[in-house]
């Protein structure tokens, strides 16, 4: 894993608050609020699916962060308002798990999406959720 840029690290932070409910998400807007820095790690996602669904880890590049949100490099589509969490690395070996919700999604080419979300709390149905090492790979705790 790279390291994280001081920039990168602030936004992460901010995005740790609105997941934990302590500063609001931001609101939907036509135009950016926030300024984007680069940030380019494989971090684990999850979509939330419906009730009772397997829910399964993502591994998606993303490309840049903000306060707000970040963009993601996807090899497939997903939805608009499609919501979901991820993992983001802090530096000193700590991370951050954040709520996503999908803002937009367009395709760029060589079959990957550029897949903007916005933070916001983690959905109910994967509160609690923590991602762990085992063997190895990561896998999915409650």
């Amino acid at each position: 894993m790279s390291a994280v840029s001081k920039e990168a690290s602030d936004c992460i932070q901010e995005a740790e608050r609105i997941a934990q409910g302590a500063s609001p998400p931001p609101q939907r807007a036509d135009r950016r609020e926030h300024q984007r820095f680069a940030f380019e790690v494989e971090a684990p996602v999850v979509w939330a699916g419906q009730m009772g669904a397997n829910h399964e880890i993502v591994m998606i590049r993303t490309k840049d962060i903000s306060a707000g949100g970040v963009c993601l490099s996807a090899r497939s589509m997903v939805h608009t308002g499609v919501c979901g969490v991820t993992r983001l690395p802090l530096p000193g070996g700590r991370s951050a798990i954040v709520g996503l919700e999908v803002v937009h999604c367009r395709y760029t080419g060589d079959m990957h999406y550029a897949v903007g979300c916005r933070f916001t709390e983690p959905p109910d149905t994967l509160r609690g959720l923590r991602f762990v090492e085992k063997n190895g790979r990561l896998r999915l705790m409650r």
